[in-house]
């Protein structure tokens, strides 16, 4: 079901509509000016309108077509802008991933040091208590 979405597809449906009636009254009519006696003098003019109407309606639907063409173009593009931005938001998430990993292991490291050199300094620390109150005595 073709439902619009903007104003300017409400405007082109309801000008279909319009053709579409327009359409069927001139059917109408020539069937009519076939059958019925007193149309038969309009039947040329029915039928060059008929004519003028179909390829009205043929240039009006190659038109739409045309212009729904440049809007799939631009919906394409802009889907690959989108799909090649988030390609680039990926790839950065990626790396600020492995640099947070890097950083937490530098992290890890560095903290195992620093209690290495904890220990070392209560150690030292101990020691030279240690030899402070011997000297004491």
């Amino acid at each position: 079901m073709n439902v619009p979405h903007n104003r300017t597809d409400m405007k082109a449906s309801t000008f279909e509509r319009i053709l579409m009636i327009a359409g069927v009254i001139l059917i109408v009519g020539y069937l009519a000016s076939m059958y019925v006696e007193g149309f038969s003098a309009y039947s040329e003019s029915i039928r060059l309108i008929a004519i003028i109407g179909i390829v009205g309606f043929g240039a009006y639907n190659f038109w739409i077509q045309r212009q729904d063409q440049k809007e799939i173009y631009a919906a394409e593009q802009l889907a690959d802008k989108l799909q090649q931005q988030l390609a680039d938001s990926k790839r950065q998430v990626s790396q600020l991933n492995a640099e947070v990993q890097k950083l937490n292991q530098e992290l890890k490291q560095s903290t195992a040091e620093a209690e290495a050199l904890q220990d070392a300094l209560t150690k030292a620390n101990a020691a030279l208590e240690a030899q402070a109150q011997r000297e004491s005595e």
